[in-house]
């Protein structure tokens, strides 16, 4: 898997796991199996037009260990509106 380095000196992998349009019924088991087959990142950035993603992090802790795998190799990519960072940024 393909990765880039960030600054903090961590590989991040550049191919993620999209949960676009899965249900929280089915978010689990496609977590699980994405996991299970070398993904490292789950993408919820577009998960939900209303900026909201899905909890997947629940999921990434359950799943995780039944692969030997702990949250510190995981990844997740969250959607941040830009209307929410204008306070910031003014």
């Amino acid at each position: 898997m393909n990765t880039i380095k960030l600054n903090n000196g961590v590989e991040m992998p550049i191919i993620g796991y999209g949960v676009f349009q899965v249900s929280p019924n089915e978010a689990e088991r496609c977590v699980s199996d994405a996991l299970s087959v070398g993904y490292r990142m789950v993408d919820t950035a577009q998960a939900d037009r209303s900026g909201v993603p899905p909890d997947i992090n629940p999921r990434l802790r359950r799943c995780a260990p039944y692969l030997g795998l702990t949250v510190f190799n995981l990844f997740e990519v969250v959607f941040l509106p830009t209307r929410k960072l204008e306070p910031i940024l003014r």
